[in-house]
């Protein structure tokens, strides 16, 4: 029997683990859970942060995928990739509302570091910076 997770409609295990393996064979490093159950844990925590954040009324993509990035890019679940994985979660969740994090790469690996590094310490900082960076995908028109 499969277990289906609140989260799953926004980011499954599976997808999380695929973007994972993504990273590793665009950008080289090694595959590899650094501790069990981490991966697991860190997605429930960031649905559970977003749900009992306060004053949260109802479900917030944009605090869901602060989280993400937030814990990923901190708890260090992964051997190698744990940044990449960060950004790609939480760009993910945001594409799915048909949104993006609009800056350059440097900009990108730069923030995910202050997160890494402990430079930016409180996920309100991390939603903060998403919102001022926010802007919607443009959708393709029908095929014809």
């Amino acid at each position: 029997m499969i277990q289906v997770l609140p989260w799953d409609h926004l980011c499954t295990l599976e997808r999380l683990m695929a973007l994972h393996a993504r990273g590793i064979r665009e950008h080289r490093g090694m595959l590899g859970v650094r501790e069990l159950g981490c991966p697991e844990g860190t997605l429930a925590a960031a649905w559970n942060g977003m749900t009992y954040y306060p004053g949260q009324q109802e479900d917030d993509i944009l605090l869901f995928a602060a989280y993400l990035l937030f814990y990923f890019a901190k708890k260090q679940c992964f051997i190698d990739g744990n940044k990449r994985l960060a950004w790609s979660s939480m760009s993910e969740v945001l594409a799915q509302e048909h949104l993006e994090v609009d800056v350059s790469i440097d900009e990108a690996e730069q923030f995910v570091k202050d997160i890494a590094n402990n430079q930016v310490t409180r996920v309100e900082q991390v939603r903060a910076w998403i919102v001022k960076n926010l802007r919607g995908l443009t959708r393709l028109p029908p095929a014809h």
